[in-house]
């Protein structure tokens, strides 16, 4: 499953790199997770877990190809799965808070929604190369993976430690 999985968002690389590369102008993670702190709403964990895992996992698989034999792909790649699975965690924490049933069959990396995510990370790191020269160049985007790795999973997990 792994590699069809890599397999695909390769195939979404190629077809990004193609397009118009661009630097998107959605909220950054750092804000959303500002917006849970804030609210506690869990849409707001939702989505950050997501994003990451989004990002994880398209750069999981660029740095895999690139570098097939240093396993960093490889371990952005299983962290991109953490993150999913967080990000459905607190999603049917806040189903089952409304009193409604989760939907555990339903797989959220086939959905619209990531795959959108994984396309716009992928355009941002063409943009990244494009203007900066390596695919970490862009100062924002560099601080998005940065805060997705270091500091989001540890607060996610924090989270999930707060949940009744």
């Amino acid at each position: 499953m792994n590699k069809l999985l890599t397999t695909i968002i390769l195939l979404c690389f190629s077809v990004a790199a193609n397009a118009q590369a661009e630097k998107p102008s959605w909220i950054k993670v750092l804000e959303l997770d500002a917006k849970y702190t804030a609210t506690e709403d869990l849409s707001y964990a939702q989505n950050a877990s997501y994003r990451c895992s989004a990002f994880n996992m398209i750069f999981g698989a660029l740095t895999t190809r690139d570098r097939p034999n240093d396993g960093i792909g490889e371990t952005m790649t299983g962290r991109a799965f953490e993150f999913l699975q967080l990000g459905d965690l607190f999603g049917a924490v806040k189903i089952m808070n409304s009193g409604g049933t989760p939907d555990f069959d339903k797989s959220t990396a086939d959905g619209d929604m990531y795959q959108f995510m994984i396309k716009t990370y992928a355009s941002w790191l063409n943009y990244s190369f494009a203007n900066f020269g390596e695919y970490t160049g862009d100062p924002d985007l560099a601080a998005e993976i940065t805060f997705c790795n270091q500091q989001y999973m540890a607060k996610a997990l924090e989270i999930i430690d707060g949940l009744d």
